[in-house]
């Protein structure tokens, strides 16, 4: 575990998963050893062959971690993929190659999108034909074994049970359906993010914990968890930030994004709903877009929570809003390549596409657990409220540089 003192209670919380974690530098390593004991278990109820599906982020494969990873985990079908946003046809793709043996381990690794793929197939591969419809079953259901291992301290989709792809018409869906059998959260492979992916990860999991914290499902355990994770990326994400290989630092946000991932049982808001619709832009990016203005439409709503978090930062103002919209100028979120503003731009200037995206966050499972309802005209608003952010447009070059 990381070397942050946690309250006993949230060593607890984290204990009493329905994902088992295993936490720690080059415990991916022991991968083979997980996938045995895990055959061994679901066995007892499932006949289940001892091959391995290996799915994995193409950009993935060319770092050192991957090279040593695959060493450990020995024979396996590899099947490296990339996809931002995966759909119906991504998953047609992957499972074509996956059900030419279908008794099998699934192992996912990458970032929010490959494990959230790596989820469906095994969830197809137990009831097939059950991801297109997207029902929400909150208890999840039985899937082949999964072992994912995340790449990036950010999504938290290791330890949810929840899938977001999108349908045949682009548009963006969510559920809550599988539960992976075991997260195997090393920081080890964090070290090869670039400067950028690493401030989106840290915000998209400092996003989502804030959401859990004020959601109307919020209770005392997901309060802790989720306050803790938002205390842990304010404390270590500077240090990183100065320090790539900053390895104590990379263990904490590691540890936040699991965190913020248990906190999500209270589910989110209208951040994550609204974020969710546009394709174009990094998740982190665009979730961090939207947060100052929907902090300041909740605001009157949860503004003990809200004060609480506010708090925490060493410069800050009155509001929360204004405190993390100076955060996120100081961290350089609103300076971003030119291509990314002409998308949001595009989205934003399509009527069809604001009405469209108005009626899926309404549809979507993150919208009832906001703390403030919100109506079809205030969720245009803030879709409309992108306009005021002051973008800095900067080259691809200088972008990678944040």
């Amino acid at each position: 575990m990381s070397g942050l003192l946690l309250d006993n209670h949230i060593e607890e919380y984290m204990q009493k998963s329905k994902t088992t974690i295993i936490f720690g530098w080059e415990k991916s390593m022991e991968i083979r050893n997980y996938i045995d004991i895990l055959i061994k278990e679901i066995q007892q109820y499932l006949y289940i062959g001892n091959e391995v599906f290996f799915l994995v982020s193409k950009p993935v494969t060319e770092t050192e971690f991957y090279l040593k990873f695959v060493k450990n985990l020995g024979p396996a079908e590899i099947f490296p993929y990339e996809c931002q946003n995966p759909g119906l046809s991504d998953l047609a793709q992957v499972f074509s190659v996956y059900r030419k043996n279908r008794q099998r381990i699934v192992v996912g690794m990458g970032g929010g999108s490959i494990m959230d793929l790596a989820k469906a197939i095994a969830g197809w591969a137990y009831h097939p034909g059950f991801i297109p419809a997207f029902p929400l079953i909150s208890e999840g259901l039985p899937v082949y074994p999964l072992l994912l291992v995340p790449t990036m301290s950010g999504s938290g989709s290791e330890v949810t049970p929840y899938i977001v792809m999108t349908d045949k018409q682009g548009c963006m869906v969510t559920n809550g359906l599988v539960f992976p059998h075991i997260a195997i959260v090393d920081p080890y492979p964090t070290l090869s993010t670039l400067h950028y992916q690493t401030v989106y990860a840290a915000l998209t999991a400092f996003a989502q914990a804030l959401e859990a914290l004020v959601s109307r499902g919020a209770t005392e355990e997901t309060d802790s968890l989720a306050f803790k994770a938002i205390e842990i990326i304010l404390v270590s994400l500077p240090g990183v930030l100065a320090n790539k290989g900053n390895r104590e630092g990379r263990e904490n946000l590691a540890l936040a994004s699991v965190l913020a991932g248990l906190a999500m049982k209270a589910g989110l808001g209208l951040a994550t709903s609204m974020a969710q619709q546009i394709h174009d832009l990094p998740y982190g990016l665009i979730l961090s877009l939207f947060l100052p203005s929907i902090i300041e439409y909740n605001e009157s709503y949860c503004w003990e929570k809200y004060e609480r978090v506010n708090n925490l930062f060493l410069y800050r103002s009155e509001h929360l809003s204004k405190t993390i919209q100076d955060w996120f100028s100081y961290l350089g979120i609103y300076s971003f390549d030119g291509m990314y503003r002409k998308n949001m731009e595009a989205f934003l200037h399509s009527e069809y596409c604001i009405r469209l995206s108005t009626r899926l966050v309404i549809d979507n499972i993150h919208y009832g657990t906001n703390p403030r309802q919100a109506e079809v005209e205030d969720i245009k608003n803030l879709f409309f409220s992108l306009h005021t952010i002051p973008i800095q447009v900067k080259t691809i070059e200088e972008s990678l540089l944040l």
